[in-house]
């Protein structure tokens, strides 16, 4: 079936002209129509309006029985990792593969993947969310991930949860919990912190790039936010999760999903908000979106941060600072790689919104030892480029390794190609949690004030060794020698995965 996209042509008025005013009429009927029966229309014309069907006419039509399945291609080396193994997935190269039969969910062509039905059906108990997917370093394969229900407690106390560092990262508009960009994310994070958690939010975030569509994407990031909040609440009495370990990161309308799900808690470590979304947010009251009393500290960065009158179709991020720290890098508009028109996962449409998390995953190969991602904070992109912002006293990066201890708008530039990151030899590395300030610091301190400050302290730190070793000896000999220390089970108040979840809710590696 051939979709024809809906378009609503106004003509001028001529004052002397009954056929002109007919036509008006007639024009005026098409936008109540399209204004009123936008949801049955977009339907139909979701393939057409699809970013597949502008990067590829070869789009299949949805009706046939085949459905498009995104399989990884083998591009990386095997890592060995411990319990788990499996291959890095590799974030740019995939293929796609037909598969026949009848399928259990609808799926839809979406760049090189696809996307679940935009269905509020999920697990009873909770709102919106279809699915937390939980990734260790014991289960770090693509279709390894453990689901994490709030209304099953066996598949949080069983699951492989430890207490520790723990990453929750949340798709926006049209995204999916398994997409690849989440998926090589994941792997990164687990080869960068072993010992921590990844968990993927998969919300119904619309399937067709049609504002009503959008719209209903935005009315449920309250309904997501709160299925969020009930998981960490659920973490955190039954594996014992601490939220000052938590980094939630979200992506387009993800990102504001994380401002209000934090926003309650309270004792939330870090936000990192990768392009918010713009549309609907922006001049809106604070508690309605990110902002900065969310966490205790929230870096965002701007890719397509703009407020232009066509900004649906050229714009997706907000135009404003809403974080501590706000990077808008090559001016936070359109970035150089996108300019080319290369494609990413969605073809063009989208580009420089999606390249926010593309900066931010590369950015965890850098270390705050080098100059990659520095950033300096600025009035405007104009005054960069020319020259006239500053290193400032302590150093700040865009991404992983940011700066908490400085607050501020900050500029830089990019690549138009990987490796992004750009190295500014003009400001010196470190920053004020790295390694650079750090010797600095005790380069200053002097030797009488060294030995002053920490004498007190290896005198005090002998008489509590002396003290534990008699109770140890104590504990001991109350035991009968048996060799009992009396030590607390380490797995204690964690998620040991003793009782592993058996769950039919697998992986879909097509989101």
């Amino acid at each position: 079936m051939t979709h024809i996209p809906l378009q609503i042509t106004m003509l001028t008025l001529s004052s002397s002209s009954s056929s002109s005013l007919s036509l008006l009429y007639f024009n005026l009927s098409l936008l109540f129509v399209s204004l009123f029966l936008a949801p049955v229309l977009s339907v139909s014309f979701s393939q057409t309006l699809s970013p597949a069907t502008f990067a590829d006419p070869s789009t299949p039509d949805l009706a046939t029985p085949a459905v498009t399945t995104t399989t990884f291609a083998v591009t990386t080396t095997q890592e060995s990792r411990e319990g788990g193994g499996g291959n890095e997935t590799s974030l740019v190269e995939w293929r796609e593969e037909e598969r026949g039969g009848n399928e259990s969910e609808h799926v839809e062509r979406r760049g090189g993947g696809g996307n679940k039905t935009d269905s509020v059906e999920g697990k009873k108990g909770m709102k919106v969310v279809k699915h937390f997917y939980l990734w260790t370093r014991r289960n770090s394969g693509n279709s390894s991930a453990q689901a994490l229900d709030t209304t099953r407690p066996s598949s949080i106390s069983g699951s492989l949860f430890r207490a520790g560092k723990t990453f929750v990262i949340i798709h926006g508009f049209l995204g999916w919990g398994t997409e690849p960009w989440i998926l090589h994310f994941k792997d990164k994070l687990l080869r960068v912190f072993p010992t921590s958690n990844v968990v993927s939010v998969d919300w119904p975030a619309g399937t067709a790039w049609w504002l009503p569509g959008y719209y209903t994407a935005v009315h449920r990031v309250p309904e997501v936010a709160e299925d969020l909040v009930a998981l960490l609440h659920s973490l955190a009495t039954t594996c014992h999760l601490d939220l000052h370990d938590l980094h939630l990161i979200g992506h387009s309308l993800g990102a504001h999903v994380a401002g209000l799900a934090a926003a309650p808690l309270q004792t939330v470590s870090r936000i990192s908000g990768l392009d918010p979304a713009g549309l609907m947010y922006h001049n809106v009251p604070a508690n309605q979106r990110l902002d900065p009393s969310d966490a205790t500290y929230v870096d965002v960065i701007h890719t397509n941060g703009c407020n232009t009158f066509d900004k649906w179709l050229d714009c997706y991020g907000i135009n404003e600072n809403i974080g501590h720290s706000d990077f808008w890098p090559n001016g936070g508009k359109h970035q150089p790689s996108c300019t080319k028109k290369k494609k990413m996962t969605n073809g063009e449409i989208g580009c420089s919104h999606e390249m926010a998390y593309m900066y931010y995953i590369e950015s965890l190969d850098y270390s705050v030892d080098q100059t990659y991602y520095l950033a300096r904070a600025c009035g405007s992109w104009d005054d960069y480029e020319a020259g006239q912002c500053s290193c400032g006293r302590e150093t700040q990066y865009m991404g992983f390794s940011v700066n908490t201890r400085l607050n501020g708008t900050y500029y830089l530039s990019t690549n138009d190609s990987p490796p992004y990151a750009t190295k500014d030899d003009g400001c010196p590395p470190g920053s004020a949690t790295g390694p650079g300030v750090r010797m600095i610091t005790i380069a200053l301190i002097s030797a009488s004030t060294l030995i002053l400050v920490t004498y007190p302290i290896v005198f005090v730190t002998k008489v509590a060794r002396r003290r534990w070793a008699a109770r140890e000896w104590q504990v001991e000999a109350v035991a009968g020698g048996s060799g009992s220390s009396g030590s607390v089970d380490a797995s204690s108040g964690d998620c040991d995965g003793d009782e592993l979840v058996e769950t039919s809710d697998k992986v879909p590696i097509i989101g």
